[in-house]
């Protein structure tokens, strides 16, 4: 099945997802078409295998930045730091596979995104470890939660899946930090602000 799936892979980084067929797929995985068909039933069950597998992986990286966020011996933008980072290092593994999966699947998987309950559930867990962090001052934990995410989530989706290839993230990643700073007032800025 690993064979199928890299098969895949590598094909939809060299052609359009319009263009892999099963029987591609199978050539170049070394297999014979109903090998193929015992693990898949067609070419859209193969990508989203590796949608979900991208999907997985990613869901995994939030759960370990959770736990990194919530750790009181870190500063918070040092945690933060090593979140954004270790999400971006996906990319760096295979930043043509990353580019193609955004380009030529975000069709293919629309039921892969986030419903709004799981997001919320998740602004909660985010704004209770900000509440009792001692180094984080806001007085609106929820919205600097909400705010945290969404510049987390848009910041890595772009990194992850738009930006130029030769693109040096470092510059993304210091700017997102400092917002995120301000947002749960270790910056006074936005420390005693009420949004919502």
């Amino acid at each position: 099945m690993a064979a199928i799936t890299e098969a895949a892979e590598q094909l939809i980084v060299e052609h359009s997802y319009a263009k892999v067929s099963t029987n591609l797929i199978a050539r170049r995985a070394g297999v014979s078409v109903g090998s193929l068909y015992q693990y898949f039933p067609n070419k859209e069950a193969i990508f989203a295998a590796i949608l979900e597998g991208h999907a997985a992986e990613m869901k995994a990286l939030g759960e370990q930045a959770l736990v990194t966020m919530a750790d009181h011996a870190t500063p918070f933008p040092v945690a933060l730091r090593r979140v954004l980072e270790s999400m971006v290092d996906v990319r760096r593994r295979d930043d043509e596979l990353m580019q193609a999966l955004a380009v030529e699947l975000s069709h293919a998987c629309p039921g892969m995104k986030k419903s709004a309950e799981e997001e919320d559930a998740l602004v909660e867990r985010i704004a209770a470890i900000v509440a009792a962090r001692p180094d984080c001052r806001t007085t609106n934990p929820t919205v600097a939660a909400r705010l945290v995410l969404t510049a987390c989530q848009g910041v890595t989706k772009w990194l992850l899946h738009r930006a130029p290839r030769d693109l040096d993230s470092d510059a993304y990643v210091d700017l997102t930090v400092q917002m995120c700073e301000m947002a749960v007032g270790i910056h006074d800025s936005l420390a005693g602000g009420d949004l919502g």
